[in-house]
């Protein structure tokens, strides 16, 4: 008797998770880790890079990038285990339903595999040209020895290499069909923010881009290293797309973030370049 409880747990885990549901945790699960903000941001960015390059495959990137495709899948995943899920004594559900979970479930893993695939490969390729055009090394420094205390930021960070500016100088001139004016901003109260603006303006320049510089501050913690601050980060504008890609392609990832009400105007993006991140460990 005193096993009792444990095995009447155990019994419960396993209904929960039988064959017939595990297709709707998994689209469950899914919908959760596209809640955490760095894996939400890698795949968002290989999904629209795919979307911008059109066909079939752009179509199909353009709906699983979408804001509600996630929430949408597990809402359905929740409904699937109300009224589908594993039938209680005397009531029958058609067959065809848990074989339907399971290829609905391969086809949903299948296309965001490709999509997302095809946008990294897409990324991958165009970094690797540019390091043979350019002859970078391949190899990497290691990290820097332990230290008996942590700095607060990550000295690291800072300052484009001479191979990434290199690199912008090449893929930037490609978005003038797209973009017109890029904005740089950097905040107010970072020194070495502010230093990083003017390769940067530079390298606009001998790009022949049309650039305005902004000063802003951070409205909190969180907006801190390299950002694009765009009306909607979920949804970017194909302009903005494009220059997220080409730093991409220079190994800058530029976290999406909301545009201030007081910087909109008409400006369709602003690069922003906040206080140096801190470094926790």
């Amino acid at each position: 008797m005193a096993g009792e409880p444990n095995s009447t747990f155990a019994r419960r885990v396993r209904a929960a998770f039988t064959a017939r549901k595990i297709p709707a945790w998994v689209f469950i699960l899914y919908a959760v880790f596209r809640e955490i903000p760095d894996f939400d941001s890698r795949i968002r960015f290989w999904l629209e890079t795919t979307r911008y390059m059109g066909g079939y495959l752009g179509t199909m990137a353009a709906v699983l990038a979408s804001p509600y495709f996630a929430p949408g899948l597990a809402g359905v995943a929740v409904l699937y285990l109300l009224f589908v899920g594993e039938p209680k004594k005397g009531v029958q559900r058609h067959v065809f339903w848990p074989y339907a979970a399971w290829i609905v479930l391969a086809l949903c893993v299948s296309v965001l595999a490709i999509t997302a695939g095809w946008g990294a490969i897409e990324i991958y390729v165009r970094q690797e040209g540019n390091k043979i055009a350019l002859g970078i090394p391949r190899g990497a420094p290691g990290e820097p020895a332990p230290r008996s205390q942590v700095p607060l930021y990550d000295n690291d960070f800072w300052g484009l290499t001479t191979d990434q500016l290199k690199i912008l100088l090449i893929e930037l001139p490609k978005l003038k069909p797209y973009v017109k004016t890029i904005w740089p901003s950097s905040a107010s109260t970072d020194n070495q923010a502010q230093a990083f603006i003017g390769p940067l303006q530079q390298i606009l320049d001998r790009g022949g881009f049309s650039f305005g510089t902004i000063t802003e501050s951070p409205r909190d913690p969180s907006e801190e290293g390299l950002m694009l601050a765009v009306p909607d980060p979920n949804s970017l504008s194909f302009g903005a797309q494009k220059v997220r890609e080409a730093f991409e392609v220079a190994n800058i990832l530029l976290r999406p973030i909301a545009i201030p009400e007081s910087l909109k105007q008409d400006r369709d993006f602003i690069i922003f370049i906040g206080p140096r991140p801190i470094k926790w460990r």
